[in-house]
């Protein structure tokens, strides 16, 4: 076969502009086994709610996803391994270049994959994102990297509902940084530079979009192995409603004239590797 031995590769979809109305309806993209087996690195770029067939690469170790407007759908790829977390028994890199705000759907993912206690499954060792994070983000993702348990995780507060308290309900005569709230920051210290383009980031016109066309879907059709807690269950089945909620914050916050900016300079922030060691020794309170 002409991709026998393939190790590495790189796909992309395409759109023209964020504007852009006749997405493709989401997808399930079949990746032939006698082709695609022996991958073991993916980077690949989407821009519209898609279904890997994650279970047709059993040697993949590390996996990217790339671009500013996978970001957004990195949250159904990372939904995927939850509900089957043995699933790419191999991978143990993920790494995500885009705007990712899901946290809280990261951090069920590293509940169930790196618990799983088999042998044969590996546990995710790094999560890579162009962001620098604060601690009380960056410790809960270290710990569960380090096989260390978290009680009591409290979803909600690494959620988007938390995002757009942050940015959008929360009322300021000033500017409000988001790229602060998108890592969780309440308040940023340095000086802000209003921008109104960041209401019309890929984020919310990528789901605003999904939502007006029905696109959105729940893995319905996929049995959670093993089983899931009732209470991811029930977190999970919220996705979509959390983000119709935070598209609605957008729009409102939009209307009643709030600010939005950045802090800084525009910058192509450098890839930051978290690992189980990242925060080892250092105690930091959960957010409130």
């Amino acid at each position: 076969m002409l991709f026998k031995k393939l190790r590495s590769l790189q796909g992309y979809t395409i759109i023209h502009d964020y504007n852009i109305l006749d997405y493709p309806h989401p997808a399930s993209y079949a990746v032939p086994p006698s082709s695609f087996n022996t991958l073991v690195r993916l980077v690949i770029s989407i821009s519209h709610p898609v279904r890997l067939q994650l279970g047709l690469l059993p040697l993949l170790e590390a996996m990217t996803l790339s671009n500013n407007l996978t970001g957004t759908w990195a949250g159904d790829i990372l939904e995927q391994i939850t509900f089957t977390p043995k699933i790419c028994p191999k991978l143990h890199t993920i790494t995500t270049e885009g705007l990712l705000a899901e946290w809280d759907i990261l951090l069920l993912m590293l509940l169930r994959r790196n618990f799983l206690h088999e042998r044969t499954i590996a546990k995710i060792r790094g999560i890579g994102v162009r962001y620098w994070l604060p601690p009380t983000l960056l410790q809960p993702i270290s710990q569960l990297l380090r096989g260390q348990f978290v009680p009591d995780l409290d979803l909600e507060a690494f959620s988007l509902e938390r995002i757009a308290k942050i940015l959008y309900r929360t009322p300021s005569e000033s500017p409000k940084c988001h790229r602060c709230g998108l890592v969780l920051i309440e308040e940023c210290k340095n000086n802000v530079q209003e921008d109104t383009w960041m209401y019309n980031t890929p984020m919310p016109k990528s789901w605003m979009t999904a939502i007006e066309n029905g696109w959105e879907y729940k893995l319905v059709d996929t049995l959670p192995d093993p089983p899931l807690p009732e209470y991811m269950a029930n977190w999970l089945a919220g996705k979509w409603d959390r983000r119709r909620a935070f598209v609605a914050g957008n729009r409102e916050a939009k209307r009643r004239g709030q600010k939005l900016g950045e802090c800084g300079p525009p910058y192509r922030p450098p890839l930051v590797l978290i690992t189980g060691y990242t925060m080892e020794g250092v105690s930091v309170e959960s957010p409130a």
